[in-house]
């Protein structure tokens, strides 16, 4: 089944971003379990901070496109007219509205793939194993009887970071490990 237009606009979106931004740095830290350490946070709120800015931005322009175009369409509706009497002004406040509208959604949904993609670098989803979590995958394949393997871990990390269509079958070798 065809996957829907907007989905394979924003995987395209990922791939292609991912392979332009460079690979976070690990820091010395070793977290058991991840937990985000003060600059991990910082840049969360950094990456969030952008967004608002961003989405504030782009409705105060959007306003003010409708704005001018009410008031070049004003000429078009003589005083005291019936409101729905010219069609001129109509045509002119609803297709810069509609247009404003549509650049502004369109915008706020790229900027949201944007922003989402940021996040995930922040955290370093896309990170290495830190020592504790080494342990931990070597000891899972340990007590279900698996040889002990890292590659099938390490193909994931390295196609999600690249945005990898492969992921999912990636994912299944990690699931399924090799006996």
């Amino acid at each position: 089944m065809k996957k829907p237009l907007l989905e394979r606009a924003a995987v395209s979106y990922f791939q292609s971003r991912s392979e332009r931004v460079p690979r976070p740095k690990v820091g010395d830290e070793v977290d058991a379990v991840h937990l985000l350490n003060a600059h991990e946070q910082e840049a969360i709120k950094r990456v969030e901070r952008g967004a608002i800015a961003r989405a504030a931005i782009a409705g105060a322009i959007s306003a003010g496109i409708c704005a001018v175009a009410e008031l070049v369409a004003d000429p078009y509706l003589p005083e005291g007219a019936p409101l729905f009497s010219s069609a001129t002004y109509w045509v002119i406040l609803g297709g810069a509205t509609l247009a404003a509208a549509v650049v502004e959604i369109a915008f706020l949904y790229w900027d949201t793939l944007r922003s989402m993609h940021q996040l995930a670098l922040a955290c370093i989803i896309d990170g290495r194993f830190t020592a504790r979590e080494n342990q931990l995958w070597r000891d899972a394949q340990v007590a279900s009887g698996s040889r002990v393997d890292f590659a099938p871990v390490e193909a994931l990390r390295v196609a999600f970071a690249r945005g990898d269509p492969r992921l999912e079958g990636l994912l299944s070798a990690v699931r399924e490990p090799a006996q």
